[in-house]
């Protein structure tokens, strides 16, 4: 872990290093344009889900409002937008995500937050989440965020893939 810190110290500010499931391994960078359908972001949680996440280790201490550490999410959905979430998964445009499924528990069988199934229309202001692991902590699980939490738009730069 030691050596991880150490890496990410050393690691331009341009650059962001990924060690969890919830997007490919590797590195990606900052890109200077607007986030859209389908990027990849870089996005602070509300301090209220930041808690939970930390306390739960879903993600480390950093610059976030709350202390955490911001997460790499798929921006799924903005403002007008109609997300439909079911047992199965999120659905976007009548197509259904992979391993997109909501979860009652976490990993360790701890209760997570349950989003009402149904429709779901993004309010002003709001992005979608999604990470395309089965058990990304994202918006199947707590809604939409606000737009105001997203940082930057990253691109892979080595990532596994």
């Amino acid at each position: 872990m030691a050596l991880l810190g150490l890496f990410t110290l050393l690691v331009p500010r341009t650059l962001r290093v990924n060690v969890t499931p919830s997007v490919p391994l590797g590195i990606y960078r900052i890109v200077e344009a607007p986030a859209r359908r389908g990027s990849l972001v870089e996005i602070c949680l509300p301090p209220g889900l930041a808690s939970l996440a930390l306390r739960r280790g879903y993600t480390g201490h950093g610059p976030c409002p709350g202390g955490t550490r911001p997460l790499l999410k798929i921006a799924l959905a903005f403002a007008g937008d109609r997300i439909v979430l079911t047992r199965l998964g999120v659905a976007k445009d009548g197509l259904l995500l992979p391993t997109s499924a909501p979860r009652s528990t976490d990993s360790r069988a701890r209760p997570l937050p349950r989003l009402r199934l149904g429709l779901h229309r993004l309010p002003p202001g709001s992005v979608w989440l999604y990470g395309p692991h089965p058990r990304s902590f994202d918006s199947r699980v707590f809604g939409p965020v606000s737009i105001d939490l997203l940082r930057n738009a990253l691109a892979p730069l080595c990532t596994t893939p």
